[in-house]
């Protein structure tokens, strides 16, 4: 895949995911913004919205060139400038703002990089510093921490999906060190890590993407009939262990 296409795919899967969390978001109840997460320690599903908030204008101004009028205090936000306060309609309205503007910037100067040559993008690190990939995955995380607070499954569009598998495989690829091939439900595969792969993984995108995010582990995925791995036992174990901490220690 070239990498017109990963950025497109990027690009559209943020799109997808912003318009459905915030539909969803926009029918919540007073009582349900108040719920806790469940394992966030204490915090409310109001609280998951405005980190949330917070990673888009974060990620936002990684987008922003050096110099552009677009990146002052007063158009990207530190997370301890938020305005929105407590109010949930508040919170709609900064997280589509800066959700709006990343998915325009990032589509602006990622195309920009990608239509240069390929060692000149190399030069500039790719796109790296714009946070993309790693926001999908943060996006279905609280996605997931929401779902579990209010009793019903914020949804999730096939082209969020594809494009948050792929953002992990990307992540995790550099982590990895004996590469595995991954095999999804849709017959999807690809190899996750550089070089022959040791195992092949049968899975699918959501276990895929809750063992990365720490929202479910392997063997749970494993008991459900969701995780079938092939190959030896310690690349199962070193593959699973780069997967599953891929995020490190999550602030929520």
């Amino acid at each position: 895949m070239d990498r017109t296409t990963h950025h497109t795919r990027n690009v559209a899967g943020l799109v997808a995911q912003r318009q459905a969390l915030l539909a969803f978001l926009a029918d919540l109840s007073p009582e349900a913004w108040d719920r806790e997460v469940p394992g966030a320690g204490g915090a409310t599903v109001k609280d998951v919205v405005a980190h949330l908030a917070e990673r888009y204008a974060e990620a936002l101004s990684g987008t922003l060139p050096p110099g552009d009028q677009g990146a002052s205090d007063a158009d990207v936000p530190s997370p301890a400038g938020r305005g929105a306060g407590d109010d949930p309609a508040g919170l709609l309205v900064e997280l589509d703002q800066y959700a709006t503007e990343l998915e325009s910037h990032f589509a602006e100067r990622a195309g920009e990089r990608w239509s240069l040559p390929a060692v000149a993008f190399g030069k500039l690190g790719g796109t790296s510093g714009m946070g993309v990939a790693g926001l999908l995955l943060d996006l279905h995380r609280h996605i997931h921490q929401i779902s579990q607070a209010v009793g019903a499954r914020v949804p999730v569009p096939e082209e969020s999906r594809d494009a948050t598998a792929a953002a992990l495989a990307w992540l995790v690829g550099d982590k990895v060190e004996a590469p595995v091939q991954v095999v999804l439900e849709d017959g999807a595969d690809y190899v996750i890590g550089s070089g022959p792969s040791v195992g092949v993984l049968r899975t699918d995108h959501d276990a895929l993407v809750a063992v990365a995010t720490g929202m479910a582990r392997p063997e749970d995925m494993a008991a459900e009939g969701r995780w079938s791995f092939t190959g030896p036992r310690d690349g199962r174990e070193a593959f699973e262990h780069a997967l599953a901490t891929t995020f490190g220690d999550p602030e929520l």
